[in-house]
């Protein structure tokens, strides 16, 4: 009974993805006016036409949606490799975020909306973690010179670290921690080991003319257990191999 319970809940849970994503809605159209049309002829309230005529209309349109599916070649990656862009507000990620996780060399484009944080998840009883570069002189200046030079990535880490310092102090369930390379991605893990978790991983390339065309890839739990799986473990490695902020180090 278990086993039908968890093979329910997964169904319903892949449902609900596919209708948020608008996937497969042809297919459960059909099924939907299926299951009703059976219901009524069972207790003899539609004449037989008309269930003939409902019967034809599903065969049509599978028929139409294989023959559309035949033709394309996979999933356009305009729809798969994603702009910032997509992702904003970023406040907009954060209801019901129980786990945040976050990486960047400064993150300031997440701190900068640190009041949606504690408001949304810190508040709430929620838990994030955040490492960003550490203030080592050799990865300060390997990060600068692979980045965008619209900001000055020193000044910026500066300022990064004392917000993320306040809150540490002030949230218990706020921690960060610095590292001492920049590993060439951004990353953002919401709710790693929930159903509805999810990554935002970015790409940073080399010398961007802005941070704004950086490359985003999302993979969710229900899309690629795997490589969730993937990002949520090299996020443990990150924070392992980052080093706790220590009392009167430099910013």
């Amino acid at each position: 009974m278990t086993g039908i319970s968890r093979r329910l809940r997964r169904a319903v849970t892949s449902f609900f993805a596919d209708v948020r994503q608008q996937r497969n809605i042809e297919a459960y159209t059909v099924f939907v006016v299926g299951l009703a049309v059976a219901a009524l002829s069972l207790a003899d309230a539609v004449a037989l036409r008309y269930q003939l005529a409902a019967l034809l209309l599903g065969v049509n349109v599978l028929l139409f949606t294989s023959r559309r599916a035949s033709g394309e070649q996979g999933p356009s990656l305009d729809r798969v490799l994603r702009g910032r862009e997509v992702f904003q507000p970023f406040g907009a990620l954060l209801p019901g975020v129980e786990d945040l996780r976050i990486y960047g060399p400064t993150a300031a484009h997440v701190l900068l909306h640190n009041a949606d944080l504690r408001r949304l998840v810190l508040a709430k009883g929620g838990a994030v973690r955040c490492v960003v570069l550490a203030p080592d002189a050799e990865a300060v200046a390997g990060a600068a010179l692979q980045l965008d030079d619209s900001v000055d990535l020193a000044t910026t880490l500066a300022h990064s670290v004392e917000i993320l310092r306040r809150l540490a102090r002030e949230h218990p369930r706020f921690e960060f921690r610095r590292l001492p390379v920049n590993p060439g991605f951004s990353l953002l893990i919401v709710n790693a080991h929930r159903a509805d978790g999810y990554a935002i991983v970015e790409f940073h390339g080399f010398q961007d003319d802005n941070i704004a065309d950086r490359m985003h890839l999302r993979i969710s739990r229900h899309e690629s257990p795997r490589w969730l799986e993937y990002w949520v473990q090299r996020y443990d490695a990150l924070w392992k191999a980052a080093r706790p902020d220590a009392p009167g180090e430099a910013s």
